[in-house]
């Protein structure tokens, strides 16, 4: 069954996905092959009722070493990178 049950009460939440990187791009999208997988379910979900959206920030802000280690968005926290790049310089 598509979707899951146990994702019904989460349907009317706002929800924001962040993709793992990959080196593989998607030809279509222009962005790795994870994020367009990511990103495909994304818009079948949409299409059921749920408000579901997929990051790029990754994408665009990933290095080649950061997608060769398929980091996460986890990765760029314990890293302090996110930080330096979204903080405003004094």
């Amino acid at each position: 069954m598509w979707p899951l049950r146990w994702a019904m009460p989460i349907k009317h939440k706002n929800i924001l996905l962040y993709p793992d990187l990959d080196l593989e791009n998607d030809r279509k999208l222009h962005k790795s092959k994870t994020y367009a997988l990511w990103w495909r379910k994304a818009q079948a979900l949409s299409r059921q009722g749920f408000k579901i959206a997929v990051s790029d920030f990754l994408e665009e802000h990933a290095s080649t070493y950061d997608r060769l280690q398929k980091h996460d968005i986890a990765d760029f926290f314990m890293n302090d990178r996110i930080l330096r790049k979204i903080t405003p310089k004094k």
